[in-house]
């Protein structure tokens, strides 16, 4: 790669491009508000990233962004991209699945089990999104939801070769485990 040096020339040029993009920047964000959007919008027959024209690959772009700023700790930044996208993308499961695994990640268990329950009511086949429910419901101490979840993993995953149905079997048999325990110190308390 050779340099280039900035000349008058170069610098006016490159002025010039940035300010006819500027200039057709807010005419194309709103090209998609037409009176039949708008109205398409009103009616719940497009969300709010349709309205604004967002494409599915942008959407998905961004999420990858979420994902990737979460890999390097940058938890505040992935969840504004990943509130974000659930706000412009309300009905797509994996935003909100998104959020709440990056929401666990923060220790924001509440947020989180709101994101599953909604990726869940979209796509009840998810089986990452049950065991990541199920942990939590462990976690605040609520076995049977936490077997519901567990249970509902499994059962999408009768071969068990999906790592989650994986954990999900793993930590039924934990959870057996601490149980018997538990029953067993109780009997022999009582003894």
């Amino acid at each position: 790669m050779t340099d280039t040096p900035m000349t008058d020339a170069t610098i006016s040029d490159a002025t010039a491009q940035t300010e006819a993009a500027d200039a057709q920047a807010p005419a194309a964000l709103f090209d998609s508000f037409t009176p039949e959007n708008v109205g398409a919008f009103a009616n719940g027959e497009l969300n709010f990233g349709q309205l604004l024209g967002l494409r599915a690959e942008e959407a998905y772009g961004i999420a990858q962004m979420a994902y990737n700023l979460a890999e390097n700790g940058k938890l505040e930044d992935a969840a504004a991209l990943a509130e974000g996208l659930v706000t412009l993308v309300p009905e797509d499961p994996y935003f909100h699945a998104l959020a709440a695994s990056i929401y666990i990640r923060q220790e924001r268990l509440e947020e989180a089990l709101v994101e599953l329950d909604h990726a869940l009511a979209r796509r009840d086949d998810d089986i990452d999104s049950y065991v990541n429910r199920g942990e939590i419901h462990l976690h605040q101490g609520d076995l049977e939801a936490a077997l519901s979840d567990f249970r509902a993993a499994i059962d999408l995953d009768p071969g068990g070769e999906h790592p989650m149905g994986q954990r999900a079997r793993m930590l039924v048999a934990v959870a057996k485990v601490v149980f018997d325990g538990v029953v067993e110190h109780r009997r022999q308390a009582g003894a």
